[in-house]
């Protein structure tokens, strides 16, 4: 199966293993994502551990497939405050 790696310049994804640093040189297929926008680094390192931490602190229970879910979703579940 053939690998893409996505390129945030481009707004797209590239067959093979080229990186993004490759911009605007790729070679290869490639595949558009229009309407969608991937920004890196959009959560900060802190914000991303006190949303990682708020998730894990919910229940979490064996499912039938032997996977552990969360088995309420409450919203207000994931408004943090990570100031």
């Amino acid at each position: 199966m053939q690998g893409y790696v996505y390129c945030s310049i481009c707004n797209g994804a590239w067959s093979g293993d080229n990186i993004a640093s490759c911009h605007p040189t790729h070679n290869g297929e490639f595949i558009s994502f229009l309407g969608i926008s991937i920004i890196p680094e959009f959560v900060s390192e802190f914000e991303e551990h006190c949303l990682c931490d708020n998730i894990d602190s919910g229940e979490w229970t064996a499912s039938q497939s032997g996977r552990y879910k969360q088995v309420m979703v409450d919203l207000q579940f994931f408004i943090v405050d990570c100031t």
